[in-house]
């Protein structure tokens, strides 16, 4: 079990190291196009492009008038009535 437990903890900072790299030569690329003005760049390989977006972030739904609220409605199946309707 030792040994499984030291390859889950192997495993596990190889993919924090993958991903901080990740994040990094992301962060990287980011900053040296937007200081050259560059918005958008095509290789053979890769496309880069920036995009506007903007997110809101609701932190009391209560707080919300009704006009910005949509109602959800989901089905699901009821399998009891379903089963009952297959036996009989």
């Amino acid at each position: 079990m030792d040994s499984i437990d030291s390859e889950v903890a192997r495993l596990s900072s190889l993919k924090s190291g993958k991903s901080n790299t990740k994040d990094r030569l992301k962060n990287y690329i980011s900053y040296n196009l937007t200081q050259e003005g560059i918005q958008k760049m095509e290789t053979d390989l890769f496309k880069f492009s920036f995009r506007k977006s903007e997110s809101v972030e609701v932190i009391d739904q209560e707080a919300i008038p009704q006009d910005y609220m949509k109602e959800k409605v989901t089905l699901s199946v009821d399998r009891a009535s379903l089963k009952r309707a297959i036996k009989s």
